[in-house]
């Protein structure tokens, strides 16, 4: 089930004043031995996707078997507007990554371009050597 782990190490900078004779210059460093870690799982519950007794609040009812699978693994989703609108999931083939995008329905354009855009960096997260990424649609 494990997706992705990565690592973000520490930065430290310095910021000039342009009056202190570096003439505002900005120094800035890594430190190697100092990171925060994330760790992103694709987890077979989700509290809120099949305890919660009104589920209304994020999920249309009738997009809930689309989402919680028979044997209770819920599949990765995105939201609008705070509630469900489709789901996603991510391809390899050889060096070629593909995130497939679902909604449940109709996907305004600037909605559409901004999903687009979070999958790209999604992509880019979770399959960082990949040479080539694609964002696509199901039909």
């Amino acid at each position: 089930m494990f997706l992705a782990r990565k690592r973000a190490f520490a930065r430290a900078g310095l910021l000039g004043n342009p009056s202190d004779g570096y003439h505002g210059k900005t120094i800035s460093m890594s430190v190697r031995n100092y990171w925060a870690e994330v760790v992103l799982y694709e987890w077979d519950s989700v509290d809120i996707v099949l305890s919660h007794d009104d589920r209304t609040r994020i999920m249309a009812d009738e997009h809930r078997s689309r989402v919680t699978l028979k044997n209770l693994q819920v599949r990765a989703t995105f939201l609008v507007d705070g509630f469900v609108a489709g789901t996603w999931k991510s391809e390899r083939k050889r060096k070629a990554a593909v995130l497939l995008i679902e909604p449940f329905g109709a996907v305004a354009k600037k909605t559409r371009a901004a999903l687009e855009q979070e999958g790209e960096l999604l992509l880019e997260f979770l399959e960082e050597d990949a040479t080539e990424r694609e964002v696509r649609w199901a039909s």
